[in-house]
């Protein structure tokens, strides 16, 4: 058997706390109806959904760009290596990580329309 890493596992509690925290404090914000009629809501979305798609759009609208530019980078590396194994090396990882990448913002996009779908949502655009 590994050992336990008590660093790593403190970390991890601590991140996945601090997630749970924010988490708490966001959704009571969202999820009730009338915050969306009250001036101080310091977000704009009145439910959930509204929030998914909006993040899911934030991701597409500079994730994906960003990743198209990072695959043509990997790209320009791999053609450009001259035979050099590292430069090789490097612009196909390039090219493997941008594209998976690219593969979770669109499958992050598919789900919030399966949530969506699932919740009954009218708009979800």
């Amino acid at each position: 058997m590994r050992p336990v890493n008590k660093k790593f596992m403190a970390y991890s509690f601590s991140k996945i706390l601090s997630l749970i925290l924010i988490l708490l404090f966001l959704f009571p914000l969202v999820s009730f109806g009338g915050a969306c009629s009250n001036p101080l809501n310091p977000i704009k979305y009145c439910n959930i959904v509204e929030v998914f798609t909006a993040i899911t759009n934030f991701l597409l609208t500079f994730g994906s760009p960003i990743a198209i530019i990072m695959f043509l980078w990997g790209g320009f590396l791999y053609l450009t290596s001259a035979g050099d194994e590292q430069k090789v090396k490097m612009g196909h990882m390039a090219m493997t990580w941008s594209a998976v990448g690219l593969a979770v913002i669109m499958s992050g996009r598919a789900l919030v329309l399966v949530i969506c779908d699932f919740l009954g949502a009218v708009q979800c655009v």
